[in-house]
């Protein structure tokens, strides 16, 4: 699912049709995967995780997801454009991971989505041995956009 995060109504209706999804009986024990941070990073770090995911009040698996770069860099530098990065991965034959389960948990009672949401990103981090920044990934795109329209 797709939204625009600027756009106030549609974080409003993509959070309502997650709710709906996730606790709907039928959809259990694989409702959806989400990925908080909004972006892929450099198997360095776990960065700031959206609240968004963490707002829906329920239980969630922490999952890290670390890329062996010796076949390939998985990572999109959106710089050289979206060509040639299709090109660069077809052309690789393996793109082996390391994933890294941590126990299901649930928002204790006292947690905000944001509390919540960095415990989680806490699991993360220590399993698949990341630090933990306090960066918005979704920062860089929007800086990269404006760098963009600089050069225009």
């Amino acid at each position: 699912m797709t939204f625009d995060r600027s756009n106030v109504e549609e974080r409003k209706v993509l959070a309502e049709r997650l709710k709906k999804h996730v606790l709907n009986p039928t959809s259990w024990p694989n409702p959806m995967i989400l990925f908080p941070e909004g972006t892929c990073v450099n198997n360095k770090y776990a960065i700031r995780f959206q609240k968004g995911a963490f707002q829906l009040g329920v239980k969630v698996c922490p999952v890290g997801i670390k890329y062996d770069r010796y076949w390939g860099d998985p990572y999109w530098d959106t710089r050289k454009g979206f060509l040639y990065y299709a090109f660069y991965r077809m052309t690789r034959w393996i793109t082996p991971v390391d994933v890294y389960y941590n126990h299901p948990t649930n928002p204790h009672p006292h947690e905000d989505a944001v509390e919540y949401g960095d415990r989680v990103k806490q699991m993360i981090a220590s399993s698949a041995d990341l630090e933990i920044e306090n960066f918005n990934g979704m920062a860089k795109r929007d800086l990269l956009v404006a760098l963009a329209e600089i050069e225009t």
